[in-house]
């Protein structure tokens, strides 16, 4: 009889200790550098995809696509890139960073004047951003930022680079524009839709006319020295699903 029962006692505790080994096996980890403007909606879609495959463990980096491509090409750990322009992706690809036959342009934004919530002094056109009521306008470095690039355009098309430069502010994102916005820092900011619809300390002046600049895109690929090949693919696969295309949509992108 204690036999038995030091036999039973055993089995038990072989079944806890493998349950418990089972329990605690280690998340496959996918590094995913994105643009910082796509953060609200990549937040969701992680927690989506994570409760569908809990065998992988959603890994964001988040930041300006000039800078996430930098680090790329330094050799950092990343298994998906997904970025806010097409410049950045085609660089990658022309150096053969990318893998043949994922990358995808999945999404598109807007590009819109910003000012303070309660501020009375709204430009009604691109042209009003001379005037001087407006002290310090904000928008993304081009050199880094894919926002910054937009905006570059714009002015330039509508010709008032030069009669706004001095009270120009540069930003490494939209995001930092916005919040020197938000804050009042700035009078006025060019930011993305999408960032400018997530804040209630924003107001939008208006929307700049798309024929000003290059299309917006938001390419999305596979490293090719990605260390999770398996799992790159599954969350590549995943974002163009209905369901990430939804939150997407929900967050304001096209």
């Amino acid at each position: 009889m204690v036999k038995v029962m030091k036999k039973i006692t055993y089995l038990i505790l072989l079944a806890v200790l493998i349950a418990s080994m089972t329990g605690c096996e280690k998340q496959s980890a996918v590094n995913v550098s994105a643009a910082i403007s796509l953060k609200s909606s990549l937040e969701e879609i992680e927690a989506v995809f994570e409760s569908e495959h809990p065998e992988y463990d959603i890994a964001l980096n988040l930041g300006s696509s000039g800078a996430l491509q930098a680090q790329i090409e330094e050799g950092a750990p990343v298994d998906v890139f997904f970025s806010a322009g097409a410049r950045q992706m085609n660089a990658l690809e022309d150096k053969g960073f990318i893998k043949e036959g994922s990358r995808r342009s999945l999404l598109s934004n807007s590009l819109v004047v910003i000012v303070p919530l309660k501020s009375g002094n709204v430009p009604e056109k691109i042209e009003d951003l001379s005037k001087d009521s407006l002290k310090v306008i904000s928008c993304g470095d081009p050199s880094v930022a894919p926002v910054g690039q937009y905006a570059s355009e714009a002015l330039e098309y509508y010709g008032i680079t030069e009669s706004i430069s001095d009270k120009m502010v540069l930003a490494p994102d939209a995001k930092t524009t916005l919040s020197w916005v938000e804050s009042g820092e700035a009078d006025a900011g060019i930011v993305y839709m999408t960032d400018a619809v997530s804040s209630k300390n924003v107001k939008i002046a208006f929307v700049i006319d798309p024929q000003a600049h290059s299309q917006i895109e938001y390419p999305m690929a596979v490293i090719n020295e990605s260390a999770n090949a398996q799992g790159a693919q599954s969350f590549a696969e995943f974002l163009e699903s209905e369901a990430a295309l939804d939150i997407f949509r929900k967050n304001g992108f096209s």
